[in-house]
Order: structure tokens, then sequence, then C-alpha cells
């Protein structure tokens, strides 16, 4: 891992540019998720829904990134920020669950079914993220291939896994909604790039990290 940030790198290197770029792609995305934020706040004078909350965890995320590449690297913020993507899949995951159930005409009672059961999930992620944190005193002592890393990543692969199947199931059940052919298209572009980035990224992370 990076032991130097873009503000004190020792010399001009391929490892600066990434670091560099890093930097300015977190800064970028997180300020795009401010705009967003704002944006449907505004349009809805609502604080909190599934999107606002994944937006939320986003420019969380998006900061701890900057401070890691940009100012003072420390594996922590890498543990941190992997839990807060997988947060933010839980929160999309829950909701298309959820939309997949409630379209498909079962009545479903997320008090006792789905609060239960991404409660344990979150849990769980939490549980992992202080043992990481727990055993990463001294930055340089922890890799990739250490257990929590690991298994962060390989729960967030399972996750998305889920995140999958239930993707499949909503798009079958709009093309049976009485939906305009535009709305239904415009809804499967974004379950179907949601699906592609999050469960693309969950594949590699676990890959680059069992590698």
């Amino acid at each position: 891992m990076t032991n130097f940030s873009t503000l004190d790198c020792p010399h001009p290197s391929s490892e600066c540019f990434r670091t560099l770029c890093l930097t300015i792609l977190f800064m970028v995305t997180g300020l795009a998720c401010l705009v967003q934020t704002i944006r449907i706040v505004k349009n809805t004078r609502r604080f909190l829904n599934y999107q606002l909350l994944v937006l939320y965890l986003a420019i969380v995320e998006c900061l701890l990134a900057v401070l890691h590449w940009g100012f003072a690297p420390g594996t922590y913020f890498i543990q941190i920020i992997i839990y807060l993507k997988q947060l933010e899949l839980c929160v999309i995951t829950f909701f298309f669950i959820y939309s997949a159930f409630s379209q498909s005409g079962f009545r479903l009672n997320p008090n006792k079914v789905l609060f239960p059961v991404f409660a344990v999930i979150f849990l769980a992620f939490t549980t992992v993220l202080i043992v990481g944190i727990s055993g990463i005193m001294i930055p340089a002592h922890m890799t990739c291939a250490d257990p929590s890393f690991l298994m962060m990543s390989a729960m967030g692969l399972m996750l998305s896994t889920v995140f999958l199947t239930t993707g499949v199931i909503v798009t079958r059940r709009y093309n049976e909604l009485r939906l305009s052919t535009n709305l239904k298209r415009q809804r499967k572009m974004v379950l179907y790039a949601l699906i592609l980035v999050y469960y693309l990224t969950a594949v590699t992370s676990t890959t680059w990290d069992l590698i």
C-alpha cells in the first residue's frame, strides 16, 4: 500500500501520479455527490431516503479517500472506505429486494424480515471493521492479504451477488408493469448500471486481495 500522500511524494513517479489522480477523482466525485444531495433535498424537501442515505455515505467515503490519498495515508482509512462502500451496497440491495417483493405481489413486512436480516449484515460488516482497525495500530504492517480485508471483500461479493439476483427479478417485473417504454428503459438502465458497477467492483476487489 502507498506509504505517502500527494503532498509528500518523495520524487516524481508513477506512484505519485496515481495518488494525485485518485485525490482529484475523489474530490470531484465527492463534490458531485454533494451537489446531487442538495438538489434532491431541495426538490423533495426530505432529508432522508434510500438515495440520500447512499449519497451521505458516498460523501463521507470520498472525504476519507481524499484525506488518505492526498494528505495522511493510513490503512485504517482504507478499511473504513471499504466499509462505507459495503454499507452503500447494503442500502441499495435492501431497497431493490423490497421493490422486488412488493412488485411480485408478496406482502412483505420489512420489520419482520428485511430489517433483521440487514441488521445482522450491518453488524457483521461493523465487527469485521472493528477487528481490522484494532489490528492496524502500525499501518505499515497491514496488507490487503490481511484476513479482515479478505472477509470484507468476500462479504461484499456475496451481497453483490444477491443484488444481481434481485436486479434480474426487478427487471422482469418492469416488463409486466403498465409504464411507458421510455420510463421502463430508464429504470432498467439505472439498475443495470448499479449492478455492473457494484458487482464488478466486488469481483475485482476480492480477486485483487486474493492475489
